[in-house]
């Protein structure tokens, strides 16, 4: 069975799903939550809204002493999430040139034999073609005046 170019994307989006991302929102909201708050709370003047909307503000920290540990703690929280974006980024496209060198399932299967699992069914031994279920398609489009020009058919019934 030849692989085409959804086959691809398919085979690489199902593997990069299976490798653990860390929630890096939530570790940039616990320290907002737990740290930045309340010193923002105690330090009113280090704290500048410079937009806000629907209950949401952005907040930024001016640079001063108070503020320097966390400014660090969420530098280094977001240099670690850029760090994993990066790998997960080279990650990706290895996989695109793994399954890109193969242009069938077979040679596929004979390549990355780890990713039996994330390859897809073949087709052709199943001598049945998977159709969307359109059972009674057209007398529904019908029944709400498709085409546009044409008034609801009141004769149709279900």
């Amino acid at each position: 069975m030849k692989l085409t170019r959804s086959d691809r994307a398919a085979f690489v989006h199902a593997v990069m799903q299976d490798v653990p991302a860390e929630d890096w929102g939530a570790q940039l909201d616990a320290v907002a939550r737990d740290e930045v708050l309340p010193l923002v709370v105690a330090h009113p003047h280090i704290a500048e809204v410079r937009h806000a909307w629907g209950g949401h503000a952005n907040v930024f920290l001016k640079d001063c002493p108070e503020t320097a540990g966390v400014q660090a703690k969420m530098a280094a929280v977001a240099a670690a999430r850029d760090a994993e974006y990066a790998a997960r980024m080279a990650l990706q496209h290895k996989l695109e040139a793994a399954i890109g060198a193969c242009s069938t399932l077979a040679a596929a299967q004979k390549a990355l034999p780890e990713f039996e699992k994330y390859l897809p069914k073949d087709r052709t031994k199943t001598g049945a073609t998977s159709l969307p279920a359109v059972a009674n398609l057209v007398a529904d489009l019908t029944k709400l005046g498709w085409p546009k020009d044409k008034k609801p058919d009141a004769t149709v019934t279900e």
